[in-house]
């Protein structure tokens, strides 16, 4: 997965925030408004399509996923490009399937995995656990999901989720969402779960069969990415099932953590999906239904709350910088920041992600 571009945030960060600028958080904003890019599954066959392979087709078509299905005969022989990428020429073994990245960037024509077209590879496809989890997690409110995939060291894994978790505890102790202007449309929030910071760890195993699809499309944007299969690593997701990059154990440290979440939960400073970094995964979520279905939960829930008496309300969290330290950060002597600092903040803590993840930009 190649490095992400240092000039290239430096723009997003400093010139989209004027224009292109709103108060809705950077997840909420991706989680109600940026459609998930489809990915390509070409599917080869020679001949005509049997039965069983039709009636899949149909119905990977009319599923929600993010997902466009190509049949393409190939009677006459797979082109050389396709066996390159692991489609067998031995006709015979078809049908085949090869999925591919969205149109959206450099890596669009790698192959991202493939295996025979039959109804239990599909679904190694469809859907896994995980991903059932995230978009379970998401849509009840989850500001992001932090993947842990885990290495097969116990130990070094372990090691890797408490240093995870015990750091986003600390971020969600301290951190506030964005002010929202109640006058201005471009922040008013749309249908969806409340609006809080909560973060969360998800263990993936490498050796889970059922995720093997699931762990090709975070990795195999680039040869890169396999030298840290040895040791756990860590994906942020968000959005509508939106990997953010891939940070390595080593980077696990407060800085990298406060750095990417300070990203995520501060206001979308641009609302051009392509210009932030990240990519999509397969997911079989109607996202617009599923928010809807949330926010009549929240409301229901309200409702409930509402006639039960209540005690006086708690007064509003303290708004904290988050810092690398482990201690509360105390307040400058004397310190007055002018209006322009916000963005060149962002810039430059965006700076930092760009040294530490390793993630694809389509």
């Amino acid at each position: 997965m190649r490095l992400l571009s240092v000039a290239w945030i430096v723009y997003a960060g400093l010139t989209a925030s004027n224009a292109l600028a709103c108060d809705i958080p950077v997840f909420r904003y991706a989680l109600e408004r940026w459609m998930a890019d489809a990915y390509r599954l070409t599917v080869f066959h020679a001949g005509p399509l049997d039965e069983a392979s039709k009636a899949l087709v149909k119905k990977l078509e009319e599923s929600n996923l993010n997902l466009a299905v190509i049949p393409l005969d190939v009677s006459k022989g797979v082109p050389e490009q396709w066996k390159a990428a692991g489609v067998p020429s031995d006709l015979s073994q078809l049908p085949w399937m090869a999925l591919r990245y969205p149109l959206t960037g450099e890596a669009s024509d790698a192959v991202v995995w493939s295996g025979r077209f039959d109804a239990k590879t599909v679904e190694v496809l469809r859907d896994s656990p995980s991903r059932k989890e995230i978009a379970r997690r998401l849509l009840s409110g989850h500001s992001a999901v932090w993947l842990v995939v885990e290495s097969g060291n116990a130990a070094e894994d372990d090691k890797a989720v408490k240093t995870l978790e015990e750091r986003l505890k600390y971020i969600e102790s301290v951190a506030a969402l964005p002010e929202r202007d109640p006058n201005d449309p471009s922040s008013m929030l749309g249908p969806g779960p409340e609006l809080a910071v909560k973060l969360s760890v998800l263990r993936m195993s490498r050796k889970d069969p059922t995720e093997a699809a699931m762990l090709a499309m975070l990795e195999a944007a680039d040869e890169e990415s396999k030298k840290f299969r040895a040791v756990p690593v860590v994906f942020p997701v968000f959005g509508r099932g939106r990997a953010l990059g891939l940070v390595p154990k080593d980077s696990l440290v407060p800085e990298t953590l406060d750095q990417i979440c300070m990203l995520l939960l501060g206001p979308c400073s641009c609302e051009i999906k392509g210009m932030h970094p990240g990519w999509d995964l397969v997911m079989d979520v109607n996202w617009d239904e599923e928010l809807v279905r949330a926010e009549e939960a929240r409301e229901t829930a309200a409702e409930s709350k509402a006639s039960v008496p209540t005690s006086e309300p708690a007064a509003k969290p303290e708004t904290v910088t988050i810092h690398g330290s482990t201690e509360p950060p105390q307040k400058p002597d004397g310190t007055v920041w002018p209006a322009w600092a916000g963005p060149v903040l962002i810039a430059a803590g965006v700076i930092v992600i760009a040294l530490i993840l390793r993630g694809r930009a389509p």
